[in-house]
């Protein structure tokens, strides 16, 4: 079932504290991808990792006050049915619900696993 009045402006509420914390923790946007070579530059690089996802939670979290804002927030984009409010209350910004996720999860493991294989034969 999709999230109530109440509990959409709580959503809401706990949407914006997270964006808002995310811009500070991420920092500058996602920048173009470097090789380590040194111990620093390793450390530069897991930052700079840990930035990316930052923002590209900050991003999820955007989209999920954009949906909130249209009215579709809790409505799965992939299946178009209500995602549940558990996942909702667990993981606020998601946009699919728990079997779209567990397709999309699959799929992205399977499209890794045929790069794997095809980089065997180089």
């Amino acid at each position: 079932m999709s999230p109530d009045l109440e509990n959409t402006e709580r959503f809401r509420s706990t949407l914006e504290r997270l964006a808002d914390d995310l811009a500070v923790e991420a920092g500058d946007p996602p920048g173009q991808f470097r090789t380590a070579g040194s111990a620093e530059e390793t450390a530069g690089l897991l930052d700079s990792a840990l930035q990316d996802l930052a923002w590209g939670r900050r991003r999820q979290i955007l989209e999920a006050l954009r949906r909130l804002h249209h009215g579709s927030y809790g409505i799965c984009t992939g299946c178009g049915r209500p995602i549940d409010e558990e996942r909702l209350e667990i993981l606020p910004e998601a946009g699919f619900c728990g079997a779209c996720q567990r397709e999309r999860e699959a799929g992205a493991e399977a499209r890794f696993k045929e790069v794997q294989s095809d980089e065997e034969y180089v």
